[in-house]
């Protein structure tokens, strides 16, 4: 391996690394219960329940986002681009290369990444490489932290607006937030998967994919347990990115 793509694969760890450490202080047994009569949504940016958190993380987050745009600057174009949240990072280049064998597929996840941060890199992280096809997964931190759903919608469709101005032909295949162990968050999110899926109805040239009926325990709103990561209620294991394989392969052709 080269020494280049060595500190690569070093920064990408070291941030998630960072990613989690900052996550299971803002976000562990305190999730948003949007059910609740004291809750209240935010339409500001951040983490409110850990400020000086928020603020370590932008530093790590911007430090990958650059290294994408150094990547994009060396390798000019790509057919396919996955961007979006953990569940997308946490979509290694060895699964991608396992499920989609042979495509042109770059990766531009940031794990904690939200609608409002993805705005602010979207152009050079992912614009710049020209892609024919978009995979898009985001929103799930943005209901972590709270924000309103109002607030998560219009950034959506700003994403999506700004994709579509800058690449009218690209297909963007929208996937759904699938479900977690956590009861809070599987009581939103179908809810914000609905919004996605009315975008997507309303918009020319989008797919959407369902993933929470595939992922979900029978009878109940839990992920799988087959599909879980030891002692992590947010993301899944090989297994499940099996089941995103399986889902998304018919529309990369």
């Amino acid at each position: 391996m080269s020494l280049k793509k060595t500190k690569s694969n070093f920064l990408s760890l070291l941030f998630l690394l960072i990613f989690y450490i900052n996550c299971s202080i803002v976000i562990k047994n305190n999730y948003s219960n949007y059910h609740s009569p004291n809750f209240i949504c935010s339409e500001m940016p951040g983490w409110d329940r850990n400020p000086k958190g928020y603020q370590s993380y932008l530093l790590a987050w911007g430090a990958l986002r650059e290294k994408y745009n150094t990547s994009n600057k060396n390798i000019k174009t790509s057919r396919i681009v996955f961007v979006g949240n953990s569940l997308i990072q946490l979509f290694t280049e060895d699964l991608i290369s396992k499920e989609f064998p042979g495509l042109d597929i770059q990766n531009r996840g940031i794990g904690g990444d939200t609608t409002y941060l993805l705005l602010e890199r979207l152009e050079d992280n992912v614009i710049a490489l020209k892609p024919q096809i978009i995979v898009l997964e985001i929103g799930g931190n943005d209901l972590i932290q709270g924000k309103c759903i109002s607030y998560i919608e219009d950034n959506f469709k700003k994403i999506i607006k700004f994709i579509q101005t800058n690449l009218p032909d690209t297909k963007i295949i929208l996937m759904s937030v699938p479900p977690t162990s956590v009861s809070d968050l599987n009581s939103i999110v179908p809810i914000y998967n609905t919004t996605l899926l009315n975008i997507a109805n309303q918009s020319k040239n989008i797919t959407y994919i369902e993933v929470w009926n595939e992922m979900r325990e029978k009878n109940t709103p839990n992920i799988k347990k087959e599909l879980t990561r030891e002692r992590d209620k947010i993301h899944f294991n090989e297994l499940g990115y099996s089941t995103w394989g399986k889902l998304i392969r018919p529309y990369l052709k």
